[in-house]
């Protein structure tokens, strides 16, 4: 499994003089081999999705699936003017959450429409097949196969067939082992609006990551998300403050600090984190002290334990590092 991040920063794309890490917001493609060779599988359709439909038109892709976290600007902006979004050929399904009646094509419906937008939506939506609205997120899983496609699956359905052993069903009578499926769950997110964390376990290799964005500073960690992150790979996490802006003013904004991320790390047994939804407005230097802040206390979280045994379960410096723009990330 690998990750192609399209955009990496939060709230607002901007370009600043002399930053290198990137300024389209949150888009990223998530590619693995149990994918059929048509689709391509995205999470958030931010403004870094305008520059992955013009990849995904050069590998003559017949799919998008956009699996959406939230519906702020920055996580939707892309969609309004990515090309897929108006060329018939490309089928595109957006999964997201169902809050007060708001579903992804509500979304785009309201924001597609004058004196906001040149198009409406309904004149261009043909070739969006039906949305999936997730109300309870942690009660389905997505399921995806080479040949089978894409399918939606209850939670209890999918967990009583994986304890008897049994196939996993799909389009038109198909059935396939779970060990071919890249299997995607759920978890609600601490953010004002609902939000969605998505992880990805890919059955043919074992191989797991979760994107976690979104997501404000916790005092602990709640029983549903360290399940959520249990024996992961890889986890992609929002460290859009430092420590001194959350305390001075961003606390409650939804968004987390590179101590909380450590922490988080560190109660899970996450061993590699990736920091994304930088602050639009930071230059590199900035940044980058986030992750340096992270690796320092890392290293001192380790420096202050006595057993070693214990440390061996902790994260290491080496193990975080930042997210850019166009970075291509294996799993």
């Amino acid at each position: 499994m690998k990750l192609k991040a399209y955009g990496t920063f939060g709230s607002l794309a901007v370009f600043i003089p002399g930053r290198t890490i990137g300024g389209n917001t949150t888009c990223y493609r998530i590619d693995s081999p149990c994918l059929p060779a048509d689709t391509w599988l995205v999470n958030d359709g931010g403004t870094g999705f305008a520059v992955l439909c013009a990849d995904a038109l050069k590998a003559g892709v017949k799919r998008i699936i956009v699996l959406l976290t939230h519906y702020h600007h920055d996580h939707t902006q892309g969609l309004l003017l990515g090309a897929a979004t108006y060329i018939k050929g490309i089928k595109v399904t957006l999964v997201g959450p169902l809050e007060d009646g708001w579903g992804p094509h509500k979304v785009l419906m309201d924001v597609m429409k004058k004196p906001l937008h040149p198009r409406a939506f309904q004149l261009e939506a043909s070739h969006f097949v039906s949305p999936v609205e997730l109300e309870y997120p942690q009660n389905q899983v997505l399921l995806l196969h080479p040949e089978g496609g894409f399918k939606v699956l209850g939670i209890d359905t999918f967990e009583r067939l994986c304890d008897k052993g049994d196939q996993l069903p799909f389009r038109k009578g198909q059935k396939f082992a779970l060990n071919e499926c890249l299997v995607i769950r759920m978890l609600r997110t601490d953010h004002p609006e609902k939000t969605i964390s998505y992880r990805f376990d890919e059955g043919p290799t074992g191989k797991s990551f979760v994107f976690l964005t979104d997501h404000a500073n916790q005092d602990g960690v709640p029983a549903d998300l360290k399940q959520h992150l249990k024996s992961i790979d890889l986890l992609i996490q929002d460290v859009q403050y430092n420590r001194e802006e959350y305390d001075a003013r961003t606390a409650g904004f939804g968004h987390g600090t590179p101590d909380y991320a450590v922490r988080l790390c560190n109660a899970t047994g996450v061993k590699r984190v990736g920091f994304t939804h930088h602050h639009f407005m930071w230059d590199d230097a900035k940044i980058e002290a986030n992750v340096t802040a992270a690796q320092e206390l890392a290293a001192k979280i380790i420096a202050q334990t006595v057993v070693s045994e214990d440390a061996d379960g902790l994260l290491k410096p080496e193990g975080i590092f930042l997210v850019r723009d166009y970075m291509e990330i294996d799993v």
